[in-house]
């Protein structure tokens, strides 16, 4: 595990929040077509960078069929420690 204060933010950082805040509107996830109509200002290339981050991480699952955030974001959300 790296030390956190020394991560250096990937490029798909932006498109990782817009990713996990769109999700968190929509309990039952959203299927790949819809998220890229939602996203649509986002390259198609870096929306799968950071659906590719997201899922690697485990704050997403379904990465194939229907996309939702992870039990463990949900409850973050919950604590407010996601913040739009």
């Amino acid at each position: 595990m790296q030390d956190a204060s020394k991560q250096v933010p990937q490029p798909s950082s932006n498109a990782q929040r817009a990713v996990v805040l769109l999700l968190l509107e929509h309990p039952d996830g959203l299927a790949s077509p819809e998220l890229i109509i939602e996203l649509d200002d986002l390259a198609p290339d870096i929306l799968a960078e950071a659906l590719a981050a997201l899922a690697d991480e485990g704050v997403i699952a379904g990465h194939e069929e229907r996309v939702r955030v992870s039990r463990c974001a949900w409850h973050l959300d919950a604590l407010s420690l996601i913040c739009a």
